[in-house]
């Protein structure tokens, strides 16, 4: 079969937007390859080491239903530890039901002592609640349940854990690592090495040529250092006629995890408030939430908005064919870094093509014969249509 390489219009125009929301000019400069040239065969002994720490952190997630309780429960994919108190990401299919949205009744996290442990037989096995769902982007957070019989007194349990990373500044070819446990790798923990092969920065993709296979869904993607940068989540095949000449292996970029970790601690402390306040409603999912996982007003975390304005000239003049790009603040403009865009109509008007979760991002505009417009901006569930005044380019 003939390979070569697909041309992709969207990603194109990404890329011809990054360079028009930088202000940086119209010269194109050919990428960095000092990453391809740096790349060794084999990750350092400081690298391995650093690796090494975080794989206590992830562990097998068990599964069983309510009529199942004369049944083992069984292997459905991993997790990881991301807080010590036992806070954990994974994917939402990995504790849904089999073509479902409802979750299993019963989830567990297996936690091997040892990389060599059979997981299924660990010694440290904790029952998990999902306190917060995506299912739009495949992820589910839970937390770790309190014993039953644990005393009032008794102190908190405390759990390896990993840190998040900077998922955004992930490049081309950085090295990674999957630690996971894949069915075919059978029940001890598998660790996997390869690189950052490509992003898709409007799905929210890190794509990688490293092994991920089923099993490691909802595992860990860490970069060299030990840093969560993504979740495992699916693999495309590339085969004919019973022939497989290779894969792209798709991770969820770690700052989905980090927004929805954020979102999680709001209504932690919303709960404290509450309760040194007096009042008894409780704003935490409570055991076995039913509703987070059925609820789609629920299902995404949090609920997104369309971001749209209207921009015009200092003379009050609407102004048409103006780009328009969001980022996260602090963030470089490039293709990678434009979270969604869109452009202006003959009447100034945009819409944004791709809704974002609220939060605090950069605004940026451009257009010829015009400076570049950048402002930071909070946007909430209340946000209005933008207003955008662009200053014409000084002759200067």
């Amino acid at each position: 079969m003939q390979e070569g390489t697909s041309f992709s219009p969207a990603k194109f125009v990404i890329t011809l937007l990054a360079i028009a929301l930088s202000g940086a000019g119209h010269q194109l400069t050919a990428q960095n390859t000092s990453a391809a040239n740096d790349r060794k065969a084999t990750p350092s002994p400081e690298t391995r080491e650093h690796v090494k720490k975080v794989i206590p952190a992830i562990g097998l997630v068990l599964v069983r239903n309510a009529n199942e309780a004369e049944q083992k429960p069984r292997p459905r994919g991993s997790a990881v530890i991301v807080r010590k108190d036992g806070l954990v990401i994974t994917n939402f299919h990995v504790v849904a039901r089999d073509k479902s949205t409802k979750l299993y009744d019963e989830i567990f996290l297996s936690l091997p002592s040892e990389p060599g442990v059979d997981a299924t037989a660990a010694t440290r096995q904790v029952r998990l609640t999902a306190v917060l769902t995506n299912q739009e982007r495949d992820l589910a957070l839970l937390r770790v349940t309190p014993e039953k019989d644990a005393k009032p007194d008794a102190p908190a349990p405390v759990f390896p854990w990993v840190e998040i990373g900077e998922s955004s500044k992930m490049e081309l070819l950085d090295d990674l690592f999957i630690i996971g446990f894949p069915e075919k790798g059978g029940t001890t923990v598998t660790v996997n090495f390869g690189v950052v092969e490509g992003k898709d920065a409007l799905d929210e993709w890190i794509k990688t040529d490293a092994r991920i296979i089923h099993g490691n869904s909802g595992g860990a993607a860490v970069n060299g250092v030990g840093k969560l940068i993504g979740i495992p989540t699916r693999v495309v095949s590339d085969s004919d006629s019973g022939k497989t000449y290779g894969s792209v292996g798709y991770l969820r970029p770690a700052y989905l995890v980090a927004a929805m970790i954020s979102k999680y601690q709001e209504a932690e402390m919303k709960a404290a408030a509450d309760k040194a306040a007096g009042k008894l409603t409780p704003t935490i999912a409570a055991p076995n939430p039913t509703p987070v996982a059925n609820n789609a007003a629920n299902s995404k975390a949090p609920a997104l908005l369309t971001v749209r304005g209207l921009v015009k000239s200092m003379e009050g003049k609407p102004l048409g064919g103006v780009r328009v790009g969001l980022l996260l603040v602090g963030e470089e403009v490039a293709a990678a870094s434009i979270i969604t865009w869109g452009g202006t109509n003959a009447e100034g008007q945009f819409e944004l093509e791709k809704s974002v979760p609220p939060g605090r991002y950069n605004l940026r505009a451009k257009v010829v014969g015009y400076d570049l417009y950048s402002i930071d901006l909070d946007l909430s569930s209340a946000s209005q249509p933008i207003a955008i005044e662009l200053k014409p380019t000084s002759r200067d």
